[in-house]
């Protein structure tokens, strides 16, 4: 995906669709765990019912779609969100059946606070083939040993929401990646570019299945989005390693070159298969990754994500002005500055190399990128390598030479992410981590 012209007139984001969403009741339920009987509380389960759509969507009997903001039936208060939901009510067109759910979620404990709610660690519950009885009690599920994490988020506090997050947002840019790498993988593995995949067919149904496609991507994925008259529920695979800011920071106070380059690598393949699904990030940092205990790296948080603007051959044009967002370290200058336009594969891999020499120094290499900022100036106008000298950081050549390439002040100046992944500083050693496993 090429850039047009650095000298075009710039293009708006292309328009994001409809956040698709299941009705859902938090119930007690009693499930087979190890082999006895137990009551679950606080289980999250899709519960459809022809009356959904009914009331919803008197033209339709499979989905209603309204503003982000109109969910309690407007607030004028409230600007309008160009994100829409759909709420699929899982409805068998031929007879009026309604489809059974195979997979619950049992919510166990608060793990962190967040922006509209809170975050909850859990587990996967699936539909046993035959109800299980014990003589005393009867369960149609099954504990699995599948952990889960449970963004819940209410309703009043998105609806209030004047900030840059947008969940319905980051729902929508989530299920757009999971389908199109789902339909890349089905489509290579028929062989056949004229191939349409079946409908049933689009999406990932297994948490193996979405396991599989983030290890291959290096993004995370949803298993489920619930929603009830309270909350929004975005389900996902919960990952052991928590965020590779806490990594970093409870680790030594920089890494050597060969373990920057074992993470350096998944950071670029998360970053290169977002843009080449023709996503920009615009918030990639170090507190947007998460690891696994296998050490892999997920990229996270996509509320602040834009569709790139394509033309008809495929190439990405530059994207118009947008309200500065992102966390200030990690922002370009064409970003901080407000430019008329930027590039969204360089203001991702701008932040990449700020992650890069704070994994390499152990240090911010700026307050801010602007040139009242002394050392973002000398920095960024060729003098990178000479200051870091200077404090005898004892780094390689190559290491330092990468840092300035992806560091310039000028987007056009800038490494690609193909000339990053080919670079000189990665034909050197690479070493995993002491405390991961295969």
């Amino acid at each position: 995906m090429q850039l047009q012209n650095q000298d075009e007139i710039p293009h708006d984001p292309i328009p994001v669709g409809c956040a698709k969403m299941n009705q859902c009741q938090r119930c007690n339920i009693y499930v087979l765990h190890r082999g006895e009987i137990q009551l679950a509380e606080n289980v999250l389960m899709h519960v459809p019912f022809p009356d959904d759509c009914s009331s919803n969507d008197s033209s339709s009997n499979s989905s209603c779609s309204q503003d982000e903001d109109e969910v309690d039936n407007g607030n004028s208060e409230i600007p309008k969100s160009s994100v829409a939901i759909e709420i699929d009510c899982n409805i068998d067109s031929g007879n009026g059946n309604v489809s059974r759910p195979e997979r619950a979620y049992w919510s166990l404990r608060v793990i962190r606070d967040a922006i509209f709610g809170r975050v909850y660690t859990g587990l996967v519950l699936k539909r046993l083939q035959r109800p299980y009885n014990d003589g005393i009690n009867s369960t149609e599920w099954e504990v699995t040993f599948n952990r889960c994490a449970i963004k819940e988020m209410n309703w009043d506090q998105i609806r209030r929401n004047n900030s840059q997050e947008r969940p319905l947002h980051e729902i929508w840019i989530m299920q757009y990646l999971q389908s199109h790498f789902t339909q890349q993988n089905l489509r290579n593995q028929n062989q056949d570019q004229n191939w349409e995949l079946p409908n049933e067919q689009r999406d990932v149904d297994t948490f193996s299945q979405v396991w599989n496609l983030m290890t291959e991507t290096n993004i995370m994925m949803l298993l489920d989005v619930f929603t009830d008259d309270q909350n929004l529920y975005s389900i996902m695979p919960f990952c052991e390693g928590g965020e590779l800011f806490d990594y970093v920071t409870d680790h030594e106070e920089r890494f050597p070159e060969s373990e920057c380059r074992y993470w350096m690598g998944h950071i670029l393949e998360a970053v290169d298969n977002l843009h080449r699904a023709g996503i920009c990030h615009r918030d990639i940092s170090l507190e947007n990754f998460l690891t696994t205990q296998d050490g892999r790296l997920l990229v996270i948080d996509f509320g602040m994500s834009l569709r790139i603007p394509l033309d008809t051959g495929g190439d990405r044009h530059l994207i118009t002005r947008q309200v500065p967002c992102g966390k200030l370290y990690y922002m370009s200058p064409e970003i901080l500055n407000s430019s008329p336009s930027f590039d969204g594969h360089a203001v991702d891999l701008w932040a990449v190399g700020v992650i890069l020499f704070m994994m390499l120094t152990g240090l911010n290499p700026w307050a801010m990128a602007r040139d009242t900022d002394a050392q973002f100036k000398y920095m960024s106008d060729g003098y990178l390598e000479q200051i870091l000298t200077e404090w005898d950081m004892g780094l390689s050549h190559d290491a330092m030479d990468l840092l300035q390439k992806m560091l310039c002040k000028m987007p056009n100046d800038r490494l690609n992410i193909e000339q990053v992944k080919n670079h000189p500083f990665f034909n050197g050693p690479t070493t995993r981590p002491n405390n991961i496993t295969d």
